[in-house]
Order: C-alpha cells, then structure tokens, then sequence
C-alpha cells in the first residue's frame, strides 16, 4: 500500500525535478495533496474518467487536487475538453499529448499476406463494455462460407458470469471463434502479422492503442467510432482504406448503450466489416504499407520534447 512514508522516501532517494502519475484518480490525488515543491503532473488514459463519473468514492478529495496538478496531459483532444470539463481545471494547464506503440515489438513483416482465407482477430477484456457480444452478432450477417473466415478472440474477463454467456453467444455462431486466453505482446504481435482484420467494437475507450499496434502490424481495422480517435489517428491513415469506422450506439450511460439501438449497431458493423473484407480482396488492401513513425514511442517523445520547450509550465524544470 502506498503511505505519505513510503513517497518521501522514494523522493529523498531519487531527489525527482518532476513526478508524473498516470490516471487522475485517488493516487495522483494524494500524491498532488502531499506533494508540496516538486511539480506534479498527471496523465489520463480515459478509465479514470469513467471512475470519476461512475460513482462517488473521494470524489471530492480526487476532484480538489486534480484541479492542482501542475499540468495534465490527455489523450486527444475531445478527452481534454471532458477533463476541463469534468474537473474545473484551468484549460492552460491541459495539453494532448496521444501516445505511442512500441515499434520493435509492433511491426509489419516484408513478406505479403494472402487472402485465401481472412482471419480477424478481437484482442481486450473479454466483457459487454467492449461491445463483444455485438461482433459476434454482428458475424452472422457476413456474405461468405463458414471456412473463409477464422475469428480468434484474445484476452480475458474479470466478470465470469459475463465471459461465460459470450463464450455461449460464440459457440453458437455459424462461424468457428477461438478463445485463446490471454497472452503476452510478442505473441500478440504475432497473431496480427497472421491476421487480415483487427475488430474493435468496444462502446468506451480512451485512446485504444491496440487499434495503432495492429495497423503497425499490417492489419486492417474495424473500430467504432469512439469520440476524439479520429482525429488522433489522422487523415492519412484514415484515407488509406485500412481503417473502417462504425457509429457508436447511443447511450444510457458510460459505455452502456439503450438495448433498442443494438441491432441497429450490430447492422452497420457487419456493413463495415463485409466492406473491409471485399476491400481485401478486390484490392488487396492488407499489403498496403503505412508510414507510421509519428504514433510510435519515438514520436511520443519527440512531441514530448517540443511540449517541454514550447511550455512556461516547464520553465522552472528546465
């Protein structure tokens, strides 16, 4: 457990110029509360902004020293609008800086991939929030035989009850869906240099960096709509015929859509995706390479840097 002891004395061993915590929740809140002459700053990665809004744990101490932190850094730009938002903050003190892969882990390899068979790969929390039991609804509505089209499913869930009625959903589907567990980047790596399509279907995200590993990787992607993603990810990419869009159902609250509209939902993923695989095929759009250095962890430091240069809130740091 973390202590107002154990902070200082991590700050007396390494004698920091900054602190940088991630998620602007009950820990950056302590820390910032504590944290008197060194700058603080925090970096949000989206769930925090659901914590916030989903229920009322400290919210009044997290909301109060959040407001305080040196500087906040978001994701993208429709997130630093909710974080403003959401915590009174001085808009002065918000910037976007995105986030980045790890290229030598996430790459695409020379050799091309054939399209005799398309595979699509899901890969997150195995749960409702990540909109996994629309996709394979969604599945039953696709234009081509049973053994055309591989589905595997990476990850795990925290809910049982909820992994056990998609796994059923799954079973029975026309077409064939592996579970294959959770496993590690380098496998994952892998499994996107073999497949054609990466499905994100999910109805809350921050900025999804699986979506950026996979299109690394080579592979297409079928993602939803999700609010400032667009914009992030960029026009070049998103002109480049390997990324299809899907409208997010409306909501009843954060990351909950109305049951009415799922079908709806279910109708246009499906579209998306027998778009995505028609494009594979008729153009071999699974080959085509992207330039996509400015998303990497180089990249992230290179905006970093700019910020440290360009910013008066650093002026003391540097």
């Amino acid at each position: 457990m973390i202590s107002k002891k154990n902070i200082k004395k991590a700050i007396s061993e390494f004698e920091p110029d900054l602190i940088i915590c991630h998620h602007l929740y009950l820990l950056t809140a302590f820390v910032r509360e504590i944290v008197k002459d060194i700058q603080v700053v925090g970096i949000c990665h989206g769930t925090c902004l659901r914590q916030i809004q989903s229920h009322d744990l400290e919210k009044e101490y997290i909301l109060s020293n959040i407001k305080k932190l040196d500087a906040v850094f978001s994701l993208h730009d429709e997130q630093r609008k909710e974080i403003i938002g959401i915590f009174n903050i001085d808009e002065d003190k918000v910037f976007t800086l995105g986030s980045g892969y790890d290229e030598k882990m996430f790459f695409n390899e020379v050799k091309k991939l054939n399209n005799d068979s398309i595979t699509i790969t899901y890969a997150g929390k195995i749960c409702k929030l990540k909109g996994l039991k629309s996709l394979i609804n969604s599945l039953d509505k696709l234009k081509y035989h049973k053994e055309f089209i591989n589905i595997n499913i990476v990850g795990d869930g925290s809910s049982k009850e909820e992994y056990e009625e998609i796994l059923e959903l799954a079973q029975n589907n026309y077409f064939n869906i592996n579970f294959l567990g959770k496993i590690n980047q380098e496998h994952l790596s892998k499994l996107f240099r073999k497949s054609h399509i990466f499905m994100l279907p999910s109805f809350f995200e921050g900025l999804p960096l699986v979506v950026i590993e996979s299109l690394a990787c080579g592979c297409n992607v079928v993602t939803t709509d999700i609010p400032g993603v667009k914009q992030w990810i960029g026009d070049k990419i998103n002109n480049s015929g390997k990324i299809g869009y899907v409208d997010l159902p409306k909501m009843k609250d954060i990351g909950i859509p109305f049951e009415k509209e799922l079908s709806k939902f279910e109708e246009e993923l499906a579209n998306v995706l027998n778009d995505m695989i028609a494009s594979i095929l008729s153009e071999d759009t699974r080959n085509k390479k992207l330039h996509m250095k400015d998303k990497t962890w180089t990249g992230l430091c290179y905006r970093l840097e700019n910020f440290i240069e360009c910013n008066r809130v650093w002026c003391d740091i540097i």
